[in-house]
Order: structure tokens, then sequence, then C-alpha cells
């Protein structure tokens, strides 16, 4: 049996050392079976880990704004991530209506870019900005200029998958999401003035982008990317394309992915339903190994997963999970012996 390993961090254990659990005890409990293990992660450090784990690369850290510097060993590629911090507030006004500034995202970019790399992925997964990226061009000393310093440079942000569509002005931009997702009732005449100067601010920048899928990905950082001609990307999407996943998952009889829990809520966060997505499209079946599952076989079968299988109880409230990976191990062994059956 050919089987893909595609996962996400469990608990505290990255994603790399439980695609590597995974792939041991399944070897050991069906040993004719022929495995490939690709770590995914949604963004930030263990995004960057697991591309350098898919480039065989090593880092190096470029600047305290995140600029990380990607080597291949290989010597073939060399490439920089960028993953900026959290931002900070820019304007004196307080809680919803301050707007939070991605000028460290700008910073990062332009520490990047020094570097010389050719290719820059900009990691837009934690962003807290509301300014339609206004701080990140500035950073680079306006759109005219970014453009020249990001002439000839593969440029791609990095967003949560559920952004790649998400628009920047009007009833479904960022503004309107941000404020009807609050704990009060927003002043419908302070949305209107918020979202009427993001459009004065993007339309006078760079027209042709503020109403493009994706303009309003990470509190409008999408447009930033998207008026310097870069494209947008999920982080589980863009790993699946450095690792050749696409062909390895066609090439696979089985799926198996990994995460902390599977409830109603989460569906178990941004990797497993990628992953299962992806394994539908194939038509693969797919296998969701969790700490805890709190979800019915109707919702995992609508979302792509042939089984999920708990390692234990859900947690109490308030409590961390915690998972043991030699408990991890066991599991794995259970299920591999199943479908090594299932296969004879």
């Amino acid at each position: 049996m050919r089987v893909l390993v595609a996962s996400d961090a469990v608990a505290e254990h990255p994603a790399t050392l439980v695609g590597e659990t995974v792939a041991r005890a399944w070897l050991a409990a069906a040993p004719a079976s022929r495995l490939a293990v690709v770590p995914l992660a949604a963004g930030g450090e263990a995004w960057v880990s697991a591309l350098a784990r898919v480039w065989d690369a090593d880092t190096e850290v470029l600047a305290a704004d995140g600029s990380v510097l990607l080597t291949s060993r290989r010597g073939a590629d060399v490439a920089l991530a960028v993953a900026g911090p959290s931002d900070g507030q820019a304007g004196a006004e307080e809680g919803f209506w301050a707007r939070p500034g991605s000028h460290p995202h700008g910073r990062a970019l332009a520490a990047g870019l020094a570097g010389g790399a050719r290719r820059v992925l900009l990691d837009l997964t934690t962003s807290t900005a509301h300014d339609a990226g206004e701080g990140l061009l500035a950073e680079l000393g306006g759109l005219a200029a970014a453009r020249a310093r990001t002439s000839g440079v593969e440029l791609v942000g990095v967003v949560a998958a559920e952004e790649l569509a998400q628009p920047l002005l009007g009833l479904r931009g960022i503004t309107a999401r941000r404020g009807h997702a609050g704990p009060t009732a927003p002043d419908p005449g302070r949305l209107v003035e918020l979202d009427a100067a993001l459009e004065r601010f993007a339309r006078g920048v760079a027209p042709e982008a503020a109403d493009l899928p994706g303009a309003g990905a990470a509190g409008g950082c999408g447009f930033a990317v998207l008026a310097l001609g870069g494209r947008l990307v999920s982080g589980p999407q863009l790993l699946a394309e450095e690792s050749g996943l696409p062909a390895t998952l066609a090439a696979a009889d089985l799926v198996v992915t990994a995460t902390t829990s599977l409830d109603f809520a989460s569906r178990g966060g941004a990797v497993v339903q990628a992953v299962a997505g992806w394994a539908g499209e194939a038509l693969r079946p797919c296998v969701v190994l969790a700490g805890s599952v709190q979800i019915g076989a109707r919702e995992m079968r609508l979302m792509g997963v042939e089984s999920a299988h708990a390692l234990g109880p859900v947690p109490l409230a308030g409590r961390p999970a915690r998972v043991d990976l030699a408990a991890l191990g066991d599991l794995v062994a259970r299920v591999a012996r199943s479908w090594d059956r299932t296969a004879g």
C-alpha cells in the first residue's frame, strides 16, 4: 500500500516530528507499505520549519523583523521567507477604531529584498493589520518605489485559506466583517467612514487591485501584494506546491493526516481541511489521527474524511491538549494493520 502522510503539528509536537512518528509506526506495523511524508502548516514559525524541511534547507535569521533566509543544501534553491511579527497600532484611537498598521511586514519585506533574493515569501498569517497595506508600502518608499524594488522578484503572500477570496471594500470587506464580528453592534456611520478611508487609499494607489479577490486578506496586506504584481496562496497550498504533493497524492492509495483536535467548530484546522479536500479531489481515502475527536461520521464524510481515530477523550475545558508520541505510535500501528488487511 502506498501511503501519503501529510500532517499538521499535533499539540506541542511539530509537523516534521509527527510525520516521522507516523511513518515509523506505520512501517513497523505494515512493512510492505511505501510511505511519503510531507509536513504542513498554515503559517508562522511552524510553516517556516516545514518549508525548510521540504527544501532540505538551512535557515538564517536576517533581521529582527522576522526575515529568514532559506538556502537549499542542494545549491539549487535560494529563497527568502519573511514572517512579520504582530502589528502595532497606528493612530491614537483605541479598540476597533484603531487602525493597526502593516509597517512590520514592510520592514521585514525590505530586509528580505536587501538580501538580493529573487523570490520572497511573505508570511501574513499572523497579521492584525487594518490599513490596506498602507504601512507595508510606506516602508518600501510607496508603491512606485516598491514596484522598482520588487521588479524581477517573485513575490508570494501567504495568507489564511479562508482569506484567499476576501474583498477589501464594501459590505463584505474587511471593515464590515471586523465590525460585525465584535461583541457589540458597530456604529454604521463609523464603519462607512473607515471603509471610505481605505477605499480612498486603495483606489488612489492601485485601483486595478482594489477589487481583486484576496485584496482584503491580512487586513488589506493582500492588496499591497497584488498591487506589486504578487500572488496570494495559503500556507498548506504553498507547501503542497513545493513538495510536489499533488503528484504524490495521485500515486497514493491512502492519505493520512493528523491534528490536535477534530471538532465541528475547527474541522481539524486549515491543514486537515486542505488535505481532506485534496484527497477528495483525487478520489483517495483520507484518515485523520487526532488527540481527540468531537465530530460525527456524517460531518466527517462531508469534509472528505473516511475515518478519524482519537488518542483519548476530550481534554477538560481550560486544559491544553497533550499528546504522547508513544501513544500516537500505538494508535498508528492499529490503524495501519487495519488498512493493511483491507489492502491484502
